[in-house]
């Protein structure tokens, strides 16, 4: 049986039929891709150290590079639906009007590690149906202007401002141009259904064409080919224009792409590594160009975007939804001062300078900021802060209810930062410690060695208790119950590289200085670009991410900028049973 994504794109009415199916299981397969027959196109700087731009080819994409042997091909692509944030940024952009995606619509943890949107179900389908009913009526002079007509044309305007309409909200939309037979069958949807069955006037026909197809499958998901079978060429797939464009739009701004890059991609001119780095490039230098890295680096240090409706407690502030979004407002605001500064890994996990307008989250640092003044950048105290990993937003996000939090934070820094892959505990061992008043967390945690626990919490406990300084909200303390707190511990690396550590300081420092942590920032970032976990094809991406940052202090926008070229960027492997065509062969027919 053919899936919803074959269905929906060989079905002659297919933005009909594919209102009710997009909430099929059939959604969660794996995405077609688009042609691979692009024009060349030039153009890029030299960085600013005089180096050529980073980039395992800068010529042709999907050509072999010269000096160096061909690749293999990419994993897969999968097919992914638009993020929350992402559905907001792209609706805003589309209709003009702030949009705030229900919460019933939600993402999840993927299996890459990151959030990504799910498909959607019946009810999340139906909820969508309303919702984006009320967006179009709101957007209503929106959409009339996108129509190149008078608000109420002569009946001999009409037809023709439609066609206008559909070309331009579907090539915003769909982040590509409409083919001729969807915009046939938009066209005779308006004039059939809207306009004489419905007996719809013109405004309200347009808005009905915008509801239609913003419950696409075409723009609900990253799809952004044209109908029909993708050429393949030695196993690999190379993403058409339009594609790439959108994947560089989303990996930088989480939105649908600007008009520059629509254009270029229109022109066929993303067909080169310089073209696309040149693209890459821009859209970093642009105010919404730090979005991509802020949206990464929280997720892969596991900050939680819900830190307003968890439930931790201190003895030391009470903690409020108020204070969660505090806390979340604050790590944003430092991750843009590390990029805006020299955006490099050990400013990120040293940095002592962070902005605070909150008064209890200025309390709980032990500063004082001037009253409603907005943000003030405070200098914290270096022998208890010490960049993200010290913040409460982090500390909070990996706060246990059991009181155990050496273990969460632990498993955050061995786990998330250094791609420790640590085992689920067996089965038939109790994982349980009961409370104990009497005891410290660290005479707690020592009972995990009396049992068959110890083999893996020996490789993430000593990393945990360097946190111990720090009760659940991040607050600092000095006295765990009736003792002094012991932050100490004897920290290995993956490598080997062993040091004795007094606290969580001296931690980020020697964690912030080692190649495991970059070798793992590669890794994640290939994954979080993907919206998968890496494989034995995708070795060549991590290898390019991994020679972009060769020390803790380079630039991270480089990684960004080298991706955007790697393999797994701009091509993909044919998905299970997707219909191809060999290159120079007759192209193949689609199954209905």
């Amino acid at each position: 049986m053919t899936s919803l994504v074959a269905r929906c794109s060989s079905c002659a009415k297919w933005l009909l039929c594919c209102v009710a199916l997009v909430g099929g299981p059939a959604c969660t397969g794996a995405i077609g891709a688009g042609s691979g027959a692009q024009d060349d196109a030039t153009g890029d700087a030299p960085n600013d150290d005089g180096e050529p731009p980073l980039g395992n080819q800068l010529g042709p994409i999907g050509e072999p590079v010269p000096g160096q042997p061909p690749s293999g091909p990419p994993g897969p692509r999968p097919l992914l639906r638009l993020d929350r944030t992402e559905l907001a940024n792209t609706l805003t952009d589309l209709l003009g009007i702030n949009v705030e995606v229900p919460s019933m619509i939600i993402d999840t943890k993927g299996p890459s590690g990151f959030t990504q949107g799910t498909p959607l179900t019946s009810v999340e389908a139906s909820i969508l149906v309303d919702w984006i009913g009320k967006l179009t009526t709101d957007a209503s002079d929106k959409l009339i202007d996108l129509a190149g007509c008078a608000a109420a044309p002569t009946e001999g305007e009409r037809d023709a401002c439609a066609k206008t309409f559909i070309d331009r909200f579907g090539r915003r939309a769909f982040r590509r141009p409409l083919t001729q037979a969807e915009s046939d069958d938009l066209f005779s949807h308006y004039l059939e259904r809207l306009r004489k069955e419905n007996n719809h006037d013109h405004r309200t026909s347009l808005r009905g064409l915008a509801w239609l197809m913003l419950q696409s499958p075409r723009f609900l998901y990253h799809w952004e080919k044209s109908p029909g079978p993708a050429e393949v060429n030695g196993g690999r797939i190379v993403l058409g224009p339009h594609e790439i464009a959108a994947r560089l739009s989303y990996m930088f701004w989480a939105t649908m792409p600007d008009d520059e890059l629509s254009d270029a991609a229109d022109r066929g001119a993303l067909g080169t590594g310089a073209a696309i780095q040149a693209q890459a490039r821009r859209l970093l230098a642009d105010p919404r160009g730090a979005l991509g890295l802020e949206r990464f680096l929280l997720q892969w240090f596991g900050i939680r975007e819900d830190l307003a409706s968890i439930k931790v407690k201190s003895s030391t502030v009470e903690f409020t939804p108020a204070l969660g979004a505090a806390m979340l407002a604050e790590s944003r605001r430092f991750i843009r001062a590390v990029l805006e500064k020299d955006a490099s890994l050990e400013t990120l996990l040293t940095s002592r300078e962070t902005f605070v307008d909150h008064p209890d989250l200025a309390r709980l640092y032990g500063v004082s900021v001037p009253n409603n003044a907005g943000p003030a950048q405070v200098s914290l105290d270096p022998t208890r802060r010490s960049g993200l990993l010290t913040t409460p937003a982090f500390l909070a996000s990996h706060s246990s209810h059991s009181g155990l939090n050496p273990i969460s934070r632990g498993l955050a820094v061995v786990e998330g930062l250094l791609c420790v892959e640590v085992p689920s505990p067996p089965e038939d061992v109790d994982t349980l410690v009961k409370p104990d008043p009497t005891l410290s967390t660290r005479a707690l945690l020592a009972k995990h060695a009396e049992n068959a626990c110890a083999s893996c919490h020996r490789v993430f406990d000593p990393v945990g208790m360097t946190f111990e300084n720090y009760d659940a909200v991040g607050a600092y303390r000095t006295m765990d119950g009736d003792e002094p707190v012991d932050a100490s511990a004897l920290v290995t690396l993956p490598s080997g590289e062993e040091k004795a550590v007094a606290n969580a300081i001296e931690m980020a420092s020697m964690v912030a200085k080692s190649d495991d942590l970059l070798s793992c920032l590669s890794r994640k970032f290939v994954r979080y670009m993907l919206g998968r976990p890496d494989g034995e094809a995708d070795a060549p991406s991590v290898a390019l991410a991994r020679a972009s940052v060769r020390s803790g202090a380079d630039d991270l926008r480089n990684l960004m900028i080298a991706a955007t070229t790697s393999p797994a960027f701009v091509m993909r492997a044919p998905a299970r049973d997707e219909i191809v065509q060999e290159r120079n062969q007759p192209e193949a027919k689609e199954q209905l």
